[in-house]
């Protein structure tokens, strides 16, 4: 269910860009026209959505108030300290790649790049994105999480540093494995919470996980943009790769 959900999610992303991109010259309220369309479906979609049915034999507990769900869930990570940590892993991870995708666009609008060649490039980002959550499942029947995440870890500082002596079709070639990198850990990790998570404080906890991304984000994006402002981009992002690799290197060392 995941995969497939990802593999949705991977698809429409670019779709929408493209969309978006056609428009916006001299047509930029269809834009806004469409996404009140997609807000519409999905809100009915939404509605449309039932309970699933209760085991008759398990008894009905009554609802629980927020502060006794919150103070359920900081026990529960306070009992599962591997939790914590792929968290913020799970936070940093995404936040680094997803700063990484943003800038990079400004990059391709400073060389010039044509607006065929950006689309072409996000066509062949949606179809790695796919073919990488299609992989997910292989990849976690193959390698333990702690492995697998190493391996993600070191590709991407890898990718990163690459960027300091990489030509623009380097940079290019970067760009779209970052985004695979991406499209791969989400799945894996969100398969590892559902397994992991109590069911009663599953929607805290994922919610504490998004928030913690939302952090990095505030704190990541404005960072990034000033070293780059500061160097240029490769340097900016060659760096953070060595300190990615560093950083992986004394996290998994155990």
């Amino acid at each position: 269910m995941t995969k497939n959900m990802n593999m949705v999610i991977e698809s429409a992303t670019p779709v929408g860009v493209l969309l978006a991109g056609g428009f916006v010259h001299g047509h930029l309220s269809v834009t806004y026209l469409l996404y009140m369309a997609s807000a519409i479906v999905a809100i009915g979609c939404i509605i449309g959505l039932r309970e699933p049915l209760r085991d008759q034999a398990t008894a009905i507990t009554g609802t629980q108030s927020l502060s006794a769900i919150l103070r359920a869930a900081g026990k529960c990570l306070r009992k599962l300290p591997e939790l914590r940590q792929l968290m913020v892993f799970h936070a940093a991870f995404s936040a680094l790649g997803m700063t990484y995708y943003y800038d990079f666009q400004a990059v391709m609008t400073a060389k010039g790049f044509s607006g065929p060649l950006i689309s072409g490039i996000l066509i062949a980002t949606a179809i790695l994105n796919v073919g990488g959550v299609q992989l997910t499942p292989w990849l976690q029947q193959r390698w333990a999480l702690v492995r697998l995440l190493r391996g993600l870890t070191a590709l991407l500082a890898s990718v990163l540093i690459s960027a300091l002596w990489a030509n623009t079709l380097g940079l290019v070639l970067g760009y779209l494995l970052v985004n695979l990198l991406l499209a791969i850990v989400e799945p894996v990790l969100s398969n590892y919470y559902n397994r992991l998570l109590p069911s009663a404080q599953r929607a805290t906890l994922l919610s504490v996980s998004s928030m913690i991304f939302s952090l990095m984000m505030v704190v990541l994006f404005p960072v990034m943009g000033w070293l780059i402002e500061w160097s240029s981009f490769t340097v900016a992002f060659g760096g953070t790769g060595m300190v990615v690799l560093v950083c992986g290197w004394l996290a998994f060392r155990r």
